[in-house]
């Protein structure tokens, strides 16, 4: 298999996540309520990556999950977050729609300026699935 080994810490580094920091379900539940869509994207995939998978790729760059679930068959979402260093939390719904082969995402925060930095990680997180 041809495993590429560059790295995207240096991406990772632009957003210095609070890896102690927790937000509980209601927390994020309120912020998702009360902030508006700051960005979204969509990405289109050649093979829709098992949920597991892309589960373990956000944990292992310290975007944490807070719920996920399959509300049909073709459908999984999850909802995660990320905490700057500073205490200013990302919140994020995202969709893999295995119909349209499509991963999309909207993102949220209290502080705008992070929403870019965090993007970039999501991104960077999704790489290993995505079409060379």
């Amino acid at each position: 298999g041809g495993a590429s080994t560059h790295s995207h810490r240096a991406i990772a580094a632009q957003l210095e996540l609070d890896a102690s920091a927790e937000l509980s379900p209601q927390q994020f539940q309120d912020l998702w309520l009360q902030l508006p869509i700051a960005d979204t994207s969509s990405i289109q995939v050649t093979r829709v990556p098992e949920a597991t998978s892309v589960e373990a790729a956000f944990i292992g760059n310290g975007i944490k999950l807070i719920a996920h679930g399959a509300p049909a068959p073709h459908l999984h979402k999850f909802f995660i977050y990320g905490v700057a260093q500073g205490g200013t939390a990302v919140v994020c719904e995202t969709t893999i729609d295995a119909s349209s082969s499509s991963i999309s995402s909207s993102f949220k925060s209290s502080d705008p300026t992070q929403i870019k930095a965090f993007v970039e990680l999501f991104k960077a997180t999704l790489s290993p699935f995505l079409p060379r």
